[in-house]
């Protein structure tokens, strides 16, 4: 599994399908909720794009100052 993050998931996704990449609907999961997609790679693996958003963003820098 590998997860990646973008600043533009839809622009990401729109771009991914106009060069022939199957790309499911954007899902928006507790833990990513500006929305995530999941797709295959040639190999069969699972890759993971979430939208790091405002949000995400926010909350990762409470976590880590926390620590």
């Amino acid at each position: 599994m590998l997860y990646l993050y973008t600043a533009d998931l839809v622009a990401l996704r729109a771009h991914l399908m106009e060069n022939g990449i199957t790309v499911p609907p954007i899902q928006t999961p507790v833990y990513m909720p500006s929305g995530e997609v999941t797709i295959s790679d040639p190999d069969g693996y699972r890759v993971f794009v979430g939208h790091w958003g405002d949000g995400e963003h926010q909350a990762w820098l409470r976590r880590i100052g926390e620590q």
